[in-house]
């Protein structure tokens, strides 16, 4: 990786932490403050849910988006542990980094075509009168980091080279 590539990928991941703190502060705030005023102070404020709704799809997606930068996402690692061989090993990695690729794929598939239709029927929260554009891009921006990421995992061959401390 070229060092200007690797100082983006430091600045990306740093927004994506601020993203994920921001998004549990605001999802375990807002809670507090809903049922702290709703049964203490008996009032019902219009709107709330629906930013933590939002908060919360964007604290999943970059969460999600986290994971797949440090190849930390949910697997199975038993067969890889199993594999002796480090030839392998890298075809294991890069077969499980292929399902990741295609599976991102679909993803992104439906990620657009929901695009195409918050494009085309534009909608909002009742509440706030939110745009519903605002979590589907959470949904838009994992299904293409991810798929990046999924294809730097295959073109890699292994979660161990290129100094994976640094990823």
């Amino acid at each position: 990786m070229s060092t200007l590539t690797k100082q983006i990928d430091v600045i990306f991941e740093k927004l994506l932490i601020l993203i994920a703190v921001i998004s549990t502060l605001t999802v375990a705030g807002l809670m507090i403050f809903i049922v702290f005023s709703r049964y203490v102070m008996g009032w019902s404020i219009i709107g709330l849910h629906e930013v933590i709704l939002m908060s919360a799809m964007w604290l999943y997606m970059s969460g999600s988006m986290i994971a797949s930068r440090r190849n930390e996402h949910l697997t199975v690692d038993l067969l890889y542990q199993k594999i002796k061989s480090p030839f392998w090993q890298v075809i294991h990695f890069r077969l499980v980094s292929l399902i990741t690729i295609i599976t991102c794929i679909f993803f992104m598939t439906w990620a657009y075509k929901l695009l195409g239709w918050a494009i085309k029927r534009p909608q909002s929260t009742p509440g706030l009168n939110l745009p519903l554009i605002i979590p589907q891009a959470a949904i838009i921006a994992a299904s293409v980091f991810c798929f990046i990421y999924g294809v730097r995992d295959f073109l890699r061959g292994s979660p161990y080279n290129n100094n994976h401390k640094e990823l």
